[in-house]
């Protein structure tokens, strides 16, 4: 059986960047703001609907495809600027308290929690790659998450 990371998908460098991009709400292409308003940002700044477990996916992907590099060599400002708007900008939504009780009346009462272990799995996976090179490890809290989302869905799922 598969642990969660392996089964993101393959990306290529071009392609993580991109999508980074996207989900950082740094693209500069207009033709990319309908893909942005559904991105990772959009969706902690936004709150219109419910979070999107692909945007958790599709920023980990892009790690994974980009991280290995990040110990040998320099990492594009652009790259890091995208990560570390992810993971500062993300943290300052979620705690922020003005934006705190306005989340709570659209938000289901853990998705807060969520949002909270989201980041927390991208900032981990970020310094695991940057400090170690470690795959295992920049991942573990990743494939942590998911595994407890499975076993709460499938526990969902059994209740009458």
């Amino acid at each position: 059986m598969k642990l969660p990371h392996e089964e993101l998908p393959d990306l290529s460098d071009t392609e993580a960047i991109e999508l980074l991009k996207i989900h950082a709400a740094s693209c500069e292409n207009a033709t990319d703001n309908e893909r942005m308003q559904s991105g990772f940002m959009f969706s902690l700044y936004h709150w219109n609907d419910k979070l999107n477990p692909e945007n958790l996916k599709q920023v980990m992907a892009c790690i994974k495809a980009l991280g290995p590099s990040w110990s040998s060599g320099s990492i594009p400002s652009h790259t890091m600027a995208d990560l570390w708007t992810i993971i500062h900008l993300g943290n300052w939504y979620l705690h922020d308290p003005s934006r705190i009780q306005r989340r709570k009346q659209v938000l289901a009462p853990d998705e807060l929690d969520v949002e909270e272990e989201w980041l927390d799995c991208i900032g981990s996976a970020v310094m695991a790659f940057l400090h170690f090179n470690d795959a295992p490890a920049a991942f573990s809290q990743y494939n942590e998450h998911i595994a407890k989302q499975r076993a709460r869905n499938t526990r969902d799922v059994d209740l009458p």
